[in-house]
């Protein structure tokens, strides 16, 4: 009986100890429950200055923990740096970028609070980032980076890290080479990204069908402008949308917007400069590598279709010294260190107007070429895809001056290392007054009449010279030579070059053969 009463003593502490410590351990979770947000808040703010030397502070307005559904959610997050501590800070923890960021709620679900604690890979579920605001800018030079993959650089710890998806809403990103500067150099304004079976590892790294560490990207922007390099023009656009899952690209209103005067930019260069300005309705890439594009910066795609583009350019060459040469295709395509191959490029409906002053000329000479469609094919810098067999082709038609039909094709093996390259084609009939308004300012010459049947022509040239010839059936020319000073009249040596020429002119075919 004695036996039995001490058993169910020790039974009834068994009890009392397991209801005890269940009582400990539900006053314990519900204590971690009732102050995990502040916790939590403290923590990231705690670590966030100390990981950064000071030099950011963090900021929420709420944070939402519900560590049994495993989700937290954090409201108006605000990261600001304090640029006089950066100053601070030895040149060897200075960052090389600094970045404020706004945010107006960022929520993670999907966490396991043992795979967190454990030596198991992270595992996550959505990351939502909803209108986030980001001004990235640079402080110091930038240097050459590690080529190495993100997944080798990461603690051990994240390393075979994977999230189901991330999301961002309504982002506006911005960056600025200094954070003096006033203007931003890049703006992208109501962006959108979703990401989805991201897996840090190198297995994903290495395959091809995903974009980095992303099984599937597609991204859009309302929005963006970009300060070209030399800082004379804004490329602005509105919507850009991609998906690495179709391997499309889509832009649309695109306009190169001069920030100068063709004046304000020779006088910067200090040589003549073509100014330009242009408008592009829409851009369409097909079947583009993305993952190339993200790991190496190739240029790899199937085909670009660019449609009605008009292009606007000007150069003064009275006022401004033109210095050295403009590189031929071939030294551009060769000196890319990066893969370029593009099976074709289509322009349909390209307006170009093309004005200038001629050394000497008292105004500006015109030329249009209207109307036109461009075809190029097997664009491209590897060996493999591109020979004197296989060159690159450039195929044209358009009217000169809205007026002149022309058609040509031009064969450019790219890496030949001697620059050749072959030009033929024709032109329709056409009359050559229309050709006044380039010809007069710069050669002080005027058409006063004639007819122009047909025209063809075949020149082959490289870096040094040229051959070729060029047949054009006319009849009934009449030029006159101009005086070079406006509203003198011409003077009676040119009076009498002009009649010679004229004399020249009754012949109904012309054939010229270049050796130059």
């Amino acid at each position: 009986m004695k036996i039995k009463e001490e058993k169910s003593k020790t039974v009834a502490k068994r009890w009392l100890w397991a209801i005890y410590s269940f009582v400990i351990l539900a006053l314990l979770l519900f204590a971690l429950v009732l102050f995990a947000d502040n916790w939590l808040a403290n923590k990231l703010q705690s670590t966030v200055k100390e990981k950064s030397h000071g030099v950011y502070t963090l900021h929420m307005q709420d944070v939402h923990l519900r560590l049994f559904a495993g989700e937290v959610r954090l409201d108006s997050v605000r990261l600001h740096p304090d640029i006089d501590k950066w100053k601070q800070l030895p040149d060897s923890s200075q960052m090389q970028m600094l970045y404020k960021v706004e945010v107006e709620s960022i929520s993670l679900n999907g966490i396991n609070v043992w795979n967190l604690i454990s030596d198991n890979p992270i595992k996550l579920g959505l990351l939502h980032v909803q209108k986030p605001e980001l001004i990235a800018y640079r402080m110091k030079p930038s240097v050459d980076k590690s080529d190495a993959p993100l997944h080798t650089q990461v603690p051990k710890r994240l390393q075979g890290f994977k999230l189901d998806s991330v999301r961002i809403s309504s982002a506006n990103l911005f960056f600025k080479s200094s954070n003096e500067n006033s203007y931003n150099d890049m703006a992208m304004l109501g962006f959108n990204l979703s990401a989805g079976k991201i897996s840090l590892d190198s297995a994903s790294y290495q395959d091809d069908s995903r974009l980095m560490y992303a099984k599937s990207v597609v991204a859009d922007v309302d929005e963006s402008n970009f300060l070209t390099e030399k800082g004379f023009y804004r490329i602005k656009t509105s919507s850009v949308s991609m998906s690495s899952i179709s391997g499309r690209l889509e832009i649309k209103d695109v306009k190169l917007v001069p920030l100068y005067s063709a004046a304000e930019m020779s006088e910067r260069a200090g040589e003549v400069v073509t100014w330009m300005e242009a408008d592009v309705p829409s851009v369409t890439v097909e079947q583009v590598d993305f993952n190339a594009l993200a790991k190496r910066s190739d240029y790899i795609a199937h085909a670009v279709l660019i449609q009605s583009p008009a292009l606007y350019a000007f150069a003064d060459y009275e006022h401004y010294e033109r210095k050295g040469t403009k590189a031929l295709p071939h030294q551009l395509v060769q000196d890319m260190k990066k893969a370029l191959a593009i099976d074709s490029i289509q322009v349909k409906g390209f307006n170009l107007k093309y004005e200038e002053i001629a050394e000497g000329a008292n105004s500006k000479g015109s030329i249009t070429f209207e109307n036109s469609d461009v075809l190029i094919t097997n664009l491209s810098n590897l060996p493999e895809r591109i020979s004197r067999e296989h060159p690159a082709v450039v195929h044209a038609s358009t009217k000169v001056q809205g007026k002149a039909p022309l058609d040509f094709t031009i064969h450019l093996p790219l890496l030949d290392k001697n620059s050749y390259h072959r030009i033929y084609g024709s032109i329709g009939a056409f009359k050559p007054e229309i050709f006044n308004s380039i010809i007069e300012p710069s050669a002080f010459i005027t058409v006063e009449h004639g007819q122009v049947h047909s025209g063809k022509f075949d020149m082959e040239l490289n870096a040094s010279k040229a051959t070729g010839s060029i047949l054009i059936l006319y009849n009934d020319f009449e030029v006159e030579l101009l005086s070079k000073k406006e509203d003198v009249r011409q003077t009676l040596g040119n009076e009498i070059v002009s009649e010679v020429i004229n004399w020249v002119a009754i012949k109904k075919k012309i054939r010229v053969t270049l050796h130059a």
